[in-house]
């Protein structure tokens, strides 16, 4: 058995082609396309051969924002594969998007309501985007599926207003609610009366292509021959020739209704022998890569041939991407095929074998299932079918291949096991375990039977993993056993011997058998680390920490948790990594950390529900109800174990379902409801027989002990308390075995036994010690003080039990909370902008990066004009000159979705835009807000202030980045008012009598303004009044060089006499 691997992606399909040259540019068509850049959903319908995915590419090469390209083909149908090539058409643009999307797309079974987890969290990760997003879906007419249409109606109704859907199909797309986008004015698009070719375009097509000249009148003729469908045109052309065509030589076929067949077989049997041969023979693969068409049957070289038609126009197209692989247009590719099955039978058949074998090296099970049903070999598509299975380890790859083999004979498929394991495995995603049960088994029965020991271990490691998810320990040990023989001689089979190892490992902790659990799982660590697999490494180490945890080696287990967290984030797996979280929370549940423990298990819970991982979910939820649980909050531990319950029975989540009976028993017992805890302890009583393991069947026996001792029946208690630490000890579960042990010595202690309490008292003692934690003893000490303060009295462990008591009297709120960030005092201004010396925007405290330069200017002109705003048309010209209406209105709207997402609201009424900015804090108005403040103060001091906080506003010039006439105007307007500023400012020190403010404010104006005399003076005059003449002097100096040097000037009049004065002392 091979290591699962997913079957890979067609990169191309998600790769921009690149834009042929030969292609017209129809600029209306973008107008159009533009004018409506901001629906939600724009479709372009019309036959094949009309210039759909040419407009679509010039938009998506021309656009100033990223799209996403997706071309979709007839193995798309699958909900599953279609969302994989969605995520992957996204991450072209941001690679790490849709992490969660894809992790919940692998506990999803083909149905809506399985879906519409994924369908939120997508919609989440495209609000999350930093930027607006329009993703285009061509030959979405290949779609047939009912529940991708129902997902996009789903994607649409959620998306947030940055992320857009384009849409090229030959029909409208059966997308449920289109009346109602419509109604809300969110859809748009334009049909084939709108890409037929008018005369002008066929003009300019043939001039720009050919360089010939049409006439209007015959340019209006072959417009009315086509009627504007430009692939007729082309063929034509290709069949006659462009001079012929375009000078009359030939007119409409006679059959309009048949002009593409007409055409394309005129320009097939027009081409050499050889190239006709190539273009039959490649019409099998797509796409079309040279070095595979080279090893189908009668073709060679084909890399020149792809090239020469490349060259010739023909019909054919690079895909996008690093790799080299070409396409066929459809509608050519169609004939070819047609052609090619009609003319040589047998050479198709060759073809299709051995292109099925071609895809099978890619791992392409669809298309290689898809060729065997064409040729009607319905045991060679069983068989490929077979081989896929083996790798099939996750729900989206088994959902792709199970419409493929309903497509098969039932007879033939109920005689396959791989099929009925396929089956099985589909059961097993979608959580119907008992079916995937019987079908695993039936599977592993007949590959024994035929021999196949290592396919019949694999089936039976399959049924382990449902039998776990049942809660069926003891039949794990069972198939465990039968794999072990059966691999007994295949030591190479060493994922399936790490596998069967880690089931058993897990059983037989659950069965009350740690020590050999621990050992059984180091076995299975050190094959996986000798494979270096990290997904058997990371349940090891998983699987190990709870060993560990159970010994009460809490650091041992907090290590081997963080490694099995580490794998699962490298993998990419947030399932996984929930689970690896939640057993990390634990750790510092036990050890009394609440707080830590609540952020911690919030972080997983967050992780589990966004990937829709139920058992994770479940989980963590039952774990936070402990957490609330020791601390006292009742209320919110029942609502947890309610909530974890509820995920647990959705899950068939046996373990959870237990764990969460037991907690919500314990719950009301310390409540005081004695009745409910009896009911949810009885239903924990059916969980723990329906599991089979003795270890669960201990845990409610130890709980009815503590039941029975808070109902006053100490004898009883004491009985079940007994069974429970003698059966605990012989397990090593030091923690267990230490509850019981202690509330054993409170039940003697009760019945006025309390000499026989001590040897449980020193056992407690001793199992806290090997636990290196006590926390469990302080929540039990709340109800049991009596018996704490007997033991403080003892020698020799008195002294920790005086701790124990400590902490429960004085160490005790019970709830500790922690404020909710959510609830904290907002920041004083939501959006800040700074523009002085520096741009930059900062959001709910955090700076705004990766806004477009475009979008950051049209904020920092529209916050210029507010609150007035500005019209539109305005807009157009200042950033959008040379472009049509349409074009320059649809990416001004483009950069006000980006603005409104990344900093603030931004209205539009009348032809008008206007930002919402009146809360937004803005350097440049609180720079002139305190220059007026200045204006308005009646004492010299409040003038010093406003001016002081004007000039430390000022950082620098205002918006140095940006170039743009409007900016260098307003630049030199604050420009101006900053030096204003100074001078008025050092006065103000001047007049207050403090001469060196004084000077380094004039100093600042002059280190701004070099040549501004007005502080080069004040500066003189400020040295003067402080009574140092030879500084005013030198100041002046300083002055009369810099104007030699620089401008080979002298200081004006006004200043030489002001030296001439201070220099003769008058």
């Amino acid at each position: 058995m091979s290591n699962p691997q997913a079957t890979p992606l067609i990169i191309a399909k998600t790769r921009l082609p690149p834009r042929r040259t030969e292609l017209l540019r129809r600029p209306r068509l973008l107008d159009h396309v533009y004018a409506h850049v901001e629906k939600q959903l724009f479709v372009i319908t019309a036959p094949a051969g009309y210039g759909k995915t040419t407009v679509l590419l010039d938009f998506a090469h021309e656009a100033d924002f990223p799209v996403a390209w997706y071309a979709l083909d007839e193995f798309d149908n699958s909900p599953h594969t279609f969302v994989q090539y969605l995520v992957a058409a996204v991450r072209v643009n941001f690679p790490a998007f849709g992490v969660q999307t894809l992790a919940a797309l692998e506990r999803a079974s083909g149905s809506l309501e399985s879906l519409q987890p994924v369908v939120a969290l997508l919609a989440n990760d495209l609000y999350t985007l930093p930027d607006h997003l329009t993703i285009i879906l061509d030959d979405y007419h290949v779609i047939r599926n009912e529940r991708i249409h129902q997902l996009l109606a789903l994607l649409l109704k959620h998306a947030a207003e940055n992320a857009h859907l384009f849409i090229g199909s030959r029909t409208l797309p059966r997308i449920p609610d289109q009346i109602l986008l419509v109604a809300r004015g969110q859809m748009s698009g334009f049909s084939i009366n709108e890409l037929k070719f008018t005369p002008a375009e066929i003009q300019q097509m043939v001039q720009q292509n050919h360089g010939l000249s049409v006439s209007e009148q015959r340019a209006f003729e072959l417009s009315e021959i086509s009627d504007g469908w430009i692939t007729a045109l082309l063929l034509m052309g290709y069949q006659a020739g462009w001079r012929e065509l375009i000078e009359g030589a030939i007119s409409a076929p006679a059959a309009s209704g048949r002009v593409y067949d007409y055409l394309a077989e005129q320009v097939f049997a027009s081409r050499p022998q050889a190239l006709q041969r190539f273009l039959l023979g490649s019409s099998v693969l797509e796409p079309l890569v040279p070095d595979l068409l080279d090893q189908l049957p009668g073709l060679s070289d084909s890399r020149t041939h792809l090239q020469a038609l490349l060259e010739q126009q023909l019909f054919t197209a690079r895909l996008g991407g690093d790799a080299e692989a070409y396409t066929y247009h459809p509608l050519f590719r169609e004939f070819l095929k047609t052609r090619l099955r009609q003319d040589s039978p047998q050479w198709f058949e060759q073809l299709l074998l051995a292109s099925a074998r071609l895809y099978e090296s890619e791992r392409q099970w669809e298309r290689v299932v898809e060729a065997y049903l064409t040729l009607g070999r319905t045991a060679e598509a069983a068989h490929a079918l077979e081989m896929a299975e083996e790798s099939l380890r996750s729900l989206p790859q088994v959902a792709n291949l199970v419409p493929w083999m309903d497509a098969l004979p039932q007879a033939l498929t109920d005689l396959r096991p791989h099929l009925i394991s396929l089956r099985a495995k589909q059961h097993f995603f979608r959580g119907e375990l008992e079916q995937s049960l019987a079908q695993f088994e039936q599977a592993a029965s007949m590959f024994s039977g035929e021999g196949d020991a290592i396919s019949a271990a694999d089936k039976r490691i399959w049924k382990a993993f449902a039998l776990q998810g049942l809660g069926r320990y003891q039949q794990i040990l069972d198939e465990s056993r039968e794999v072990e023989q059966m691999l007994a001689e295949r030591p190479e089979q060493v994922w399936l011997h790490t596998a069967n190892l880690i089931n058993r490992g897990q059983a037989e902790f659950r069965l009350g058998n740690p020590a050999s659990a621990y050992d059984t799982l180091k076995a299975a660590q050190r094959l996986a680390d000798q494979t270096e697999h990290w997904v058997h490494r990371a349940n090891c180490a998983q699987s190990l920490g709870l060993m560990e945890r159970a010994r009460g080696r809490l650091s041992e287990a907090l290590e081997q948790f963080a490694a099995a967290l580490h794998v699962w984030e490298r993998l990419e797996n947030p399932n996984a990594a929930a689970g690896a979280l939640n057993s990390i929370g634990n750790i510092y549940y036990l050890k009394g950390e609440y707080q830590e423990a609540e952020q911690i298990l919030s972080d997983a819970l967050k992780r589990a529900r966004n990937t829709r991982q139920l058992r994770s979910e479940a989980l963590t939820l039952a774990t936070l109800g402990d957490v609330r649980l020791d601390m006292g909050d009742y209320p919110a531990a029942l609502e947890r174990y309610g909530d974890a319950l509820r995920v647990a029975a959705e899950a068939h989540y046996n373990f959870v379902l237990l764990y969460g009976r037991l907690g919500t028993a314990n719950t009301y017992r310390l409540l005081g409801d004695m009745g409910r805890a009896q009911d949810w302890l009885r239903s924990a009583q059916e969980s723990a027989k329906l599991s089979g393991s003795l270890a669960d069947q201990m845990q409610v026996t130890l709980h009815a002990g503590l039941l029975l001792l808070d109902q006053g029946q100490v004898a009883e208690a004491l009985a079940q308390l007994q069974a429970a630490a003698s059966y605990f000890n012989q397990t090593s579960d030091y923690q267990q075995e230490a509850l019981a042990e202690f509330h054993i010595a409170h039940c003697l202690n009760m019945l006025g036994r309390a000499d026989e309490s001590v040897p449980q008292l020193a056992r407690t003692a001793e199992l806290v010690e090997l636990l290196g934690y006590d926390q469990f003893l302080v929540v039990a000490g709340r109800r049991t003080t009596m018996t704490l303060s007997m033991a403080g009295e003892l020698p020799g462990i008195g002294a920790r039990y005086r701790q124990v008591l400590q902490r429960v009297i004085h160490h005790m709120p019970l709830i500790t909370t922690t404020p909710d960030a959510g609830t904290a005092a907002p920041p004083a201004h939501a959006l800040s902008a700074y523009a002085l010396g520096q741009e930059k925007f900062v959001r709910a405290g955090a700076e705004v990066v990766g806004l477009r330069p475009q979008a950051r200017a049209l904020f920092w002109l529209l916050l210029l004009r507010y609150p007035q705003g500005a019209r539109k048309e305005e807009l157009w010209d200042l950033f959008w000159p040379g472009h049509s209406a349409e074009h320059a209105d649809g990416a001004l709207r483009i950069s006000i979705t980006r603005i409104r997402k990344a900093l603030c609201t931004v209205t539009f009424a009348n032809g008008w835009y206007v930002l919402d900015a009146e809360s937004a804090y803005y350097d440049v108005r609180e720079f002139e807000r305190a220059l007026a403040e200045a204006q308005r103060a009646t004492s010299v001091e409040a003038r010093i202030a406003a001016l002081q906080q004007a000039a430390d506003l000022y950082l620098g010039d205002y918006l140095t980045s940006v170039d743009a006439d409007w900016v260098s105007l307003e630049r030199e307007r604050l420009r101006n008012a900053y030096l204003t500023c100074l001078i008025e400012l050092g006065q103000a020190y001047n007049e207050a009598g403090d001469g060196p403010a004084a000077l380094r404010a004039y100093d600042k104006a002059t280190a701004l303004e070099p040549f501004l005399e007005s502080a080069w003076k004040a500066g003189m005059e400020t040295y003067l009044r402080m009574g140092n003449r030879a500084a005013a002097l030198a100041h002046y100096q300083k002055l009369a060089t810099l104007l030699r040097k620089d401008l080979r000037v002298k200081p004006s009049t006004d200043l030489q006499r002001l030296y001439e004065r201070i220099s003769q002392n008058r």
